[in-house]
């Protein structure tokens, strides 16, 4: 081979090495790029997360069920998330269990959630709804006939019947049932001795009775839901969110883990990389110079030999 031919060939594997090094940089940022944009949706899961539990919020404080829509509405852009998620993880054999343990976690906080708004709707989301709606009609029927009848002593059991109502809606005390049934029986007992008409006096405790049904039903109602934030329906969704909100940190971890260790990995391999083109061109550039020096002394002897000759 020509040395000319040597010197291009020399100069071809010198582009190539370069565009390979270059093709390697570029697909270990993209890889990074990815694996980022894998942790940022991760992030915004953490932002929706934030977000759900503002609309779980603002409908158990207003009960308004465009609250139960944005909240769906939420998760589904989260499920979307996880779906993008899932196709990175899976493309850079990243393992996935913690993340569909994640999902899992997150339909059941819908769930509990839809429990909550399902057993608000029951009580009734306004006084004029629900078992709400059947508490005060009952107590507009009692009251009309009692002020038809000119019972006035008896109206006065009805207030303090509405004051324990009222107070068990305002501060979720168990104690105002128990002094709820007392005075109802008080009024029962006093139905009984009133100068009434049997007919009157039958109807009325039809009424009462009717009324003490329809409360001890939103009682049991609003225990079922949960008097606080650690009993019935609201416990259980309180733990469904700190399972979930403790999956998602942990889904966390793992993607930080696996991008440090993918970054690791792209750049031993592009140090081995680059070292092996580096060792492989000035190997290839020393055989080369080799050659030459071989040829420039096979002429200086050559022509030294001619001197001596003439």
């Amino acid at each position: 081979m020509l040395i000319k031919h040597k010197l291009i060939l020399n100069t071809v594997l010198l582009v190539v090495a370069l565009v390979a090094m270059l093709g390697l940089f570029y697909t270990t940022q993209t890889n990074l790029e990815k694996l980022n944009s894998a942790k940022n949706l991760v992030v915004h899961q953490q932002v929706n997360m934030l977000t759900l539990r503002r609309h779980e919020k603002d409908f158990l404080a207003r009960l308004d069920l465009s609250y139960e829509q944005k909240f769906n509405e939420t998760m589904n852009s989260l499920f979307k998330d996880q779906a993008r998620l899932k196709n990175v993880m899976d493309a850079y054999s990243i393992e996935t269990n913690t993340l569909l343990e994640l999902t899992q976690d997150f339909k059941e906080y819908q769930a509990d959630f839809l429990s909550v708004v399902t057993a608000s709707k029951k009580l009734g989301l306004t006084p004029e709804k629900g078992l709400q709606g059947e508490l005060r009609s009952a107590v507009h029927n009692i009251e009309s006939e009692l002020s038809a009848l000119n019972q006035d002593a008896l109206l006065v059991s009805m207030l303090q019947l509405r004051r324990h109502e009222k107070d068990f809606m305002l501060r979720n005390d168990p104690k105002y049932i128990a002094s709820f049934n007392k005075t109802l029986d008080q009024l029962e007992s006093a139905l009984g001795k009133a100068s009434l008409p049997t007919d009157k006096t039958q109807l009325l405790s039809s009424l009462t009775e009717q009324y003490r049904k329809s409360f001890n039903e939103y009682t049991d109602g609003k225990k079922a839901l949960g008097l606080t934030s650690k009993e019935g329906k609201l416990l259980v969704m309180r733990a469904s969110i700190h399972k979930t909100e403790t999956a998602l940190d942990a889904l966390e971890v793992q993607l930080t883990q696996a991008i440090h260790a993918k970054t690791a990995f792209s750049m031993m391999l592009t140090e081995i990389l680059c070292g092996i083109i580096i060792v492989v061109g000035v190997l290839f550039a020393w055989i080369i110079n080799r050659t030459i020096n071989s040829a420039l002394s096979t002429i200086q002897t050559t022509m030294r030999e001619i001197q001596t000759t003439h």
